[in-house]
């Protein structure tokens, strides 16, 4: 983790959906790390979790937040982004077609509650 991965005006959050608590395996996760300074996203990253085999960087939403104010339209845009970029499987959990949905609430989701943080002081969930 780089040092500045923590440092104040960073945020992270991790949002996940199971079948049965929290307990669950994953249908899908989405995890976010951004940095804020002032109003505006500098550095972002999202994580799907549970779509491929191997967790998978959303490089192109994490891209579009970048450098932006994350209003209820750039959220709504990483979010579409996220769930178009990734190539979600299909098992006995959820459909591939399932999980792109799932990906857009969490991504959303994920990135409001690291923008929160970052706010908040930089804690971490």
């Amino acid at each position: 983790i780089p040092p500045t991965a923590w440092a104040p005006g960073t945020g992270a959050a991790y949002r996940k959906f199971g079948l049965r608590g929290s307990s669950a395996l994953a249908v899908a996760g989405v995890a976010a790390w951004l940095r804020l300074e002032q109003r505006a996203v500098r550095e972002c990253r999202i994580v799907l979790g549970a779509v491929h085999e191997t967790p998978f960087l959303a490089s192109r939403a994490s891209d579009a937040v970048a450098g932006r104010e994350l209003t209820p339209e750039i959220l709504h845009q990483a979010a579409e982004i996220a769930s178009g970029e990734c190539s979600p499987i299909s098992d006995l959990r959820g459909s591939a077609d399932y999980r792109r949905e799932l990906v857009q609430v969490l991504t959303r989701r994920a990135l409001e509650g690291a923008s929160e943080r970052a706010r908040s002081g930089g804690s971490h969930e």
